[in-house]
């Protein structure tokens, strides 16, 4: 019960929270949550197996997203078909 009420918060990782990234970045620099105030948990099939590789998955697709968002989409390259060389 105690250990309960002296046990950081447990909060959802967002990675639009500039505060949550921050978190992140300390822990990359640290190697360690030791220093984080508040106990982060992922949603989705992750499940918090490994949560830093999670959460590098969501922040990698908050940027991405946040970057390319009003960029046309690619045209997908068709690949040029291999023709076997036959000599007759």
């Amino acid at each position: 019960m105690i250990l309960d009420l002296a046990a950081r918060p447990t909060v959802l990782f967002n990675p639009a929270d500039k505060k949550h990234r921050e978190y992140y970045a300390d822990f990359l620099k640290r190697g360690s949550w030791g220093y984080c105030p508040i106990r982060f948990e992922v949603e989705g099939e992750q499940q918090n197996n490994n949560l830093a590789m999670a959460m590098m998955r969501m922040l990698t697709e908050y940027y991405v997203l946040k970057e390319f968002k009003d960029k046309p989409k690619l045209v997908r390259q068709i690949k040029p078909k291999l023709v076997d060389k036959q000599t007759v």
